[in-house]
């Protein structure tokens, strides 16, 4: 048996991720940077989302891979995100999740991502940043149990509002 390469490493991890990496991901498993320059360039088979967001196909994200990207652009800079340290928010999640209400979530134009308001992270493209005060276990202060949508994964409990 031969050993895997990092491109077909990458092609696995990106498969279980809906086909978007970071670039820091990408480095990990060992492309280099000149592969990934490459398959970034103009008709390459690879596409820049966002800053240090990578699609490992061309064309139009899908409603479930824009969700995925914006979570992966509001981490922490080169860290694995970890639940609870960005939260989806929002009609983007509500569609998501099938409310009639929320439209279809192909026609939602921006992704609202939650994080510590320690953290320094723009709006930028399709993700527009909210940011709420940090408590013990990076939970936004007034939140309590588990997020819908956190940097790891899909829906859970939706978050309900401490009493004041």
């Amino acid at each position: 048996m031969t050993a895997m390469t990092a491109l077909e490493a990458v092609r696995l991890l990106g498969a279980d991720q809906q086909h978007i990496l970071t670039r820091a991901q990408l480095i990990e498993h060992g492309v280099p940077s000149g592969t990934i320059a490459h398959r970034l360039r103009p008709g390459g088979p690879w596409q820049r989302v966002l800053p240090r967001v990578i699609c490992l196909q061309s064309g139009r994200l899908t409603p479930h891979q824009r969700l995925r990207a914006a979570l992966s652009y509001a981490a922490p800079k080169g860290e694995r995100p970890k639940p609870g340290s960005v939260l989806l928010t929002g009609l983007a999640v509500l569609a998501d999740a099938g409310l009639p209400s929320a439209g279809h979530p192909a026609d939602v134009e921006v992704v609202d991502v939650l994080i510590p308001s320690s953290r320094r992270v723009a709006s930028r493209d399709f993700v527009r940043v909210h940011r709420a005060p940090s408590r013990v276990g990076g939970m936004p202060a007034g939140w309590s149990g588990t997020t819908g949508c956190g940097a790891s994964g899909w829906p859970g409990r939706w978050p309900t509002r401490r009493p004041s």
